[in-house]
């Protein structure tokens, strides 16, 4: 007992000569290696690091990360070195920056529809990390615009600002469960949302903001072989109105970004409603939206920028109106089926994808990319695990840009399993989540 009470005193007073004679270290200059259009300021607020603060290394790896999670600069490294005046750690970030301005054109048909487009998307709109996309598109020889803004570090503070506008002329195609039409829907929405969220640390963001929607002209697009295919199907068309809905926004989680590859989890929640302003009120519709999406990612540190990718959504509304159900085919949901394939109120769904990069130099990558999706939709909460799995697999090509931010041109072949079989190619410019 003797020994181990004088070998405590030994490890104690050792400890205590090592605080005694530790160097206090704090951080010194802060510089950036090139010269960016983007203001020092912001850099500072977005790397958390302050000249005088106490220095630690997981301090500089932490404000690494920051950087390559606004996706604009890649690679990013971080170097010390010790003023011996000073007893300070001056860091110099050396980074480069993507090309952030990008306009793109874009051609698809499916569905019933057919489309093309031409778009501007810049994330670094005015040198300061706003995030701009601008869309003008013909679809069934009808224009549709939309444009959105978001600024996520607003007077560099941790506040998200987004804004977003569309006019978009729509027709829906319905179909029964033998996969035959059993319907149609056309009409023109105008939607106008404004919202902001805090970000309480890394891991909680938490907010709210207005949605303004309004729905008109209805059925005028369509001809009188598609009216009577509705009156035979006894298919109502719903009423004009507009509506005015409060939002909640919900953050938990991050997903941290190198180089091509994705590492973390994120669930992100949206929450509108009309908090029964509408009722009985013939030109608006009463209803509380929810959307929540939980995205991860995990990184095989064995494989270069290869990584597993994973979404869970559910979505559900209390409305009736055929406005606001869901379709889970088409380009968003699940591969392989006509976009409106399949709609109701309530939605529960699933993608899984295997990002393999097989090749890269220092511009492109191309990644191999094997999926499955499935998901269940029907217009009765209590009968959502009971419906029929709708589910497809396939095979996918990116080929992500590593100088242009965000874009990974994307090809993927689908082939269904339930309930019917069917396939179907689907094209865009961004990974598929």
């Amino acid at each position: 007992m003797k020994i181990i009470r004088n070998l405590i005193l030994i490890i104690a007073l050792i400890t205590s000569l090592q605080n005694v004679f530790a160097e206090n270290l704090q951080i010194g200059k802060i510089e950036f290696s090139d010269e960016f259009d983007i203001s020092r300021d912001l850099l500072l607020s977005i790397a958390e690091l302050k000249t005088g603060e106490d220095y630690t290394e997981q301090k500089i790896q932490k404000a690494v990360q920051h950087l390559k999670n606004t996706t604009v600069f890649n690679p990013v490294t971080a170097e010390t070195q010790k003023d011996k005046d000073t007893n300070k750690i001056d860091v110099l970030f050396k980074m480069e920056k993507k090309w952030t301005l990008i306009p793109y054109i874009m051609v698809g048909s499916g569905g019933g529809s057919s489309y093309y487009a031409i778009g501007l998307f810049d994330s670094n709109f005015l040198n300061n990390l706003y995030t701009t996309n601008i869309i003008y598109k013909m679809e069934n020889n009808e224009p549709n615009l939309s444009l959105t803004f978001i600024n996520k570090y607003t007077l560099n503070l941790p506040l998200l600002t987004g804004i977003s506008a569309q006019i978009e002329n729509k027709k829906e195609i319905y179909y029964n469960p033998n996969n035959q039409i059993n319907g149609y829907l056309s009409y023109q929405q105008n939607i106008f949302n404004i919202y902001e969220k805090w970000q309480f640390n890394d891991y909680f963001q938490l907010g709210g903001g207005i949605l303004f929607q309004n729905y008109h002209s209805i059925n005028a697009d369509l001809n009188s072989s598609e009216l009577s295919i509705n009156q035979q199907n006894n298919i109502i068309a719903p009423n004009n109105f507009e509506t005015f809905a409060l939002q909640i926004r919900l953050s938990l989680g991050v997903i941290n970004y190198d180089d091509l590859a994705e590492d973390g989890i994120l669930l992100s929640s949206v929450l509108n409603t009309t908090a029964n302003l509408y009722q009985g009120n013939n030109n608006g519709d009463d209803f509380t939206d929810i959307k929540n999406i939980l995205i991860g990612f995990y990184k095989i540190d064995s494989l270069k920028n290869s990584y597993f990718a994973f979404r869970l959504g559910n979505l559900m509304t209390t409305s009736n109106n055929n406005y606001r159900k869901y379709f889970i085919g088409g380009l968003d949901i699940i591969r392989g089926f006509n976009y409106s394939q399949f709609f109701g109120k309530y939605v529960i769904f699933s993608n899984s994808e295997f990002r393999y990069t097989v090749w890269e130099n220092n511009y492109i990558g191309l990644q191999l990319v094997p999926f499955f999706d499935a998901g269940t939709i029907t217009n009765d909460i209590n009968d959502i695990l009971t419906q029929k799995l709708v589910s497809s697999y396939g095979f996918g090509i990116r080929l992500p840009l590593k100088k242009v931010n965000k874009i990974a041109i994307r090809l993927d072949y689908a082939e269904t399993i339930s309930p019917f079989h069917t396939n179907g190619l689907s094209f865009g410019l961004l990974q598929f989540f």
